[in-house]
């Protein structure tokens, strides 16, 4: 044997250890080009949303120091942090992650090898050495192409050293005629995966709205109950001095000692309250903290100047009645769009199953030529070109297993058009529900309004009542409880008013979803949309 075949295996080795060898870094990173590849493509048309699985470090903050957050800040430490947006994040990349499989098989796939066997037999002794590379391609049509290269070498290491080399080169065509054979039929795992993947980026569309009315209704939660600490905190205030001013009448003889008993005893139940109150805060603090994926420690509040705002924010107003918003639903609901493409996935599924019914029917064919016996790896004779052909029939005798795949398919047709049915009605159905919810909240705080400004009055006319003697201390006290009840009850119908809002934008799929996943928390640019028919 010629010195440079030798070298020839030595490379030919080297390069299958190396591959062998890639490292676990390069496949990952290699994933992840393909998986983002795929999710920019499918992702449509709209703003461009950066997407990544890499986990976050949990947010540093400097020592000593509480750095204050505002809604928008709160949807950008949640997108960042939290625990469950970021398994939703995972699962889309995984669905992802098995479309590249799926594509893969109807790419050229290589495939490389090496071995090496001693034996030793009757005191002979022997070295085989042999090398393989194939090349595997699945048309469009359901046809596959093989392409193999062997090539072995015998050396004999006692007695006479005979060497032998020799390599072969094979084809082989597998073209289906009848069940299998056709791009829709062939293709049709391929195509599901596909479609499945949109159907994952649907439905992790509407979770990010979702998530963002979550996420913003909790929030403004929060600022409510801060709000009813404030009030606690200001009512209580109010009643020490109402106590105190109570005393000196007392003392005066100006009021009897059941109406200063009284106030005292109001203010010990608001004192009762204010801690109540500040107890329900710090505990929703906690909550929420851990809600956006921090730690309950984390030195964050949150804004004085939004908590502050909730009583005296203008609300916004929808510009399109309920008939445009049941338009627009059934137009934009991404889950009406998958139900809708599922009957066609249906569809597909039995022409697939009714093509099992049919026989196995194909042609098969092959080419293979050997290199001659003088020891030249590669030097194959193109005359000695050996071909076969065949065509190769299974009658279809026995198909119980596919007749009832066929029969489920149908099954599962008509199930999906019931379902898509079902999601129709149930989009209209939440849609006028989110209606009603968002127009009961309005009158609510319409009428919360009037409430306020009732017990405002009251509060103002007893205490002159009170100081011209015409009204007892009981009364006074009942118009300020009044009024502390009207303020916590108007900051309720307002967080009411702006999470109806926020539901009746996500049921209509018109919840504007920023670059970083999420709404951006911009009331003014939501509602100045413009709504188009």
């Amino acid at each position: 044997m010629k010195t440079s075949c030798w070298w020839r295996y030595c490379l030919i080795a080297g390069f299958l250890f190396y591959l062998a060898g890639c490292s676990a870094q390069r496949y990952r990173e290699s994933a992840d080009i393909e998986v983002y590849r795929i999710l920019a493509e499918k992702k449509g048309p709209g703003p461009a949303v950066s997407f990544d699985i890499e986990p976050k470090s949990p947010p540093v903050f400097t020592p000593g120091e509480i750095k204050e957050v505002g809604l928008q800040e709160v949807l950008q430490l949640a997108a960042l942090h939290s625990r469950e947006y970021q398994n939703r994040k995972e699962n889309l990349y995984l669905q992802a992650l098995s479309l590249t499989a799926q594509r893969h098989l109807y790419r050229p796939r290589f495939g490389a090898g090496v071995s090496a066997d001693w034996t030793s037999t009757a005191g002979t002794e022997q070295v085989k050495v042999a090398g393989d590379l194939s090349l595997i391609q699945w048309l469009a049509d359901g046809a596959q192409v093989t392409l193999n290269l062997g090539t072995d070498f015998l050396r004999y290491l006692t007695g006479d050293p005979e060497e032998s080399l020799g390599s072969l080169l094979r084809l082989n065509l597998l073209q289906p005629i009848f069940r299998g054979a056709g791009r829709r039929i062939a293709r049709e795992n391929l195509t599901q995966s596909e479609r499945d993947v949109v159907y994952a980026i649907r439905s992790f569309l509407h979770y990010q709205r979702t998530f963002s009315v979550e996420i913003t209704t909790n929030y403004y939660q929060l600022l409510e109950q801060k709000m009813v600490l404030s009030n606690e905190e200001n009512n209580y205030q109010q009643l020490v001095a109402n106590r105190q001013r109570s005393e000196m009448l007392g003392e005066a003889g100006r009021l009897p000692l059941f109406q200063v008993d009284q106030a005292r005893q109001d203010e010990l139940k608001a004192y009762e309250r204010m801690i109540t109150a500040r107890t329900i805060y710090q505990e929703e603090v906690d909550q929420f903290k851990v809600l956006l994926g921090l730690q309950a420690n984390a030195a964050i509040r949150f804004s004085d100047k939004e908590a502050e705002e909730l009583t005296v924010r203008t609300l916004p107003v929808l510009r399109l009645d309920l008939a445009q918003a049941l338009k627009i639903s059934l137009q934009n609901r991404l889950d009406l769009m998958s139900a809708l493409d599922a009957v066609e996935d249906a569809g597909r599924k039995v022409a697939v199953s009714r093509d099992n019914l049919r026989a196995d029917f194909s042609f098969v064919g092959a080419a293979s030529v050997a290199t001659p016996d003088d020891g030249a790896v590669l030097k194959f004779d193109s005359d000695k070109v050996d071909y076969s052909a065949g065509l190769h029939l299974n009658l279809p005798v026995d198909r119980l297993t596919e007749r009832n795949s066929y029969r489920q398919s149908l099954i599962n047709l008509e199930r999906s058009r019931r379902n898509l049915s079902f999601v129709q009605d149930s989009v209209s159905l939440g849609i006028r529900t989110a209606w009603r919810n968002l127009e009961q909240a309005r009158q609510s705080y319409e009428n919360q309004q009037a409430s306020l400004e009732l017990a405002r009055r009251r509060v103002e006319s007893t205490n002159m009542l009170l100081d011209a003697g015409r009204a007892s201390q009981r009364d006074l006290l009942e118009a300020q409880s009044a009024s502390l009840q009207a303020r916590n009850s108007l900051l309720a119908a307002t967080v009411d008013y702006l999470s109806a809002d926020l539901s009746f934008l996500r049921d209509a799929e018109m919840l504007e979803i920023g670059s970083n996943g999420v709404w951006t928390g911009d009331w003014n640019a939501q509602t100045n949309t413009e709504i188009k028919d």
